[in-house]
């Protein structure tokens, strides 16, 4: 089909309220009345227009043929439509991965995960109980330090009684 033909005759769709399709349309658009036609059946049954009445020639556009419009034309829709083929191709082969993935090392996720929260409950407890020696030993000092002072303070005092 020639890409050129579908542009335009979308186009003219969309920039007429009411398209009426007409002889003098196939001759503009430099198609045959049979290309034209199969076009303009390939068009509707793909829904990209619409014909309301089987026998009148009014024809309107659908939101696919907008998109056709909006993307550039006809090509640039077709390279985009391919572009989602192979994108759906490919997460349909990565989907498959991951469940093949899943159905040999699954049995081994609930022992693992049981696992890594064991560990982090033993990192938890070890933390804790880090953190309350380090306390003690800061009472410790502090009491040492405390000694020290009162060992001075008492120097002091019989060095130079008030």
């Amino acid at each position: 089909m020639d890409k050129n033909v579908i542009d335009a005759i979308l186009n003219d769709i969309q920039n007429k309220p009411e398209y009426i399709l007409e002889v003098s349309d196939i001759v503009r658009n430099g198609a045959t009345q049979i290309q034209y036609r199969e076009i303009i059946s390939f068009l509707c049954e793909n829904d990209f227009i619409r014909q309301p009445f089987k026998n009148h020639g009014k024809l309107t556009i659908l939101e696919k043929g907008k998109e056709v419009l909006k993307l550039g034309g006809w090509k640039k829709y077709l390279l985009k439509e391919e572009q989602t083929k192979k994108q759906t191709a490919q997460k349909a082969i990565y989907d498959a991965q991951i469940s093949k993935f899943q159905a040999t090392y699954g049995k081994y996720a609930l022992p693992i995960s049981a696992i890594s929260l064991l560990v982090a409950i033993g990192s938890l407890i070890t933390g804790i109980l880090m953190y309350q020696s380090r306390i003690k030993e800061l009472e410790i000092n502090q009491e040492k330090l405390k000694n020290k002072i009162e060992k001075i303070d008492s120097v002091k005092n019989i060095i130079d009684p008030k």
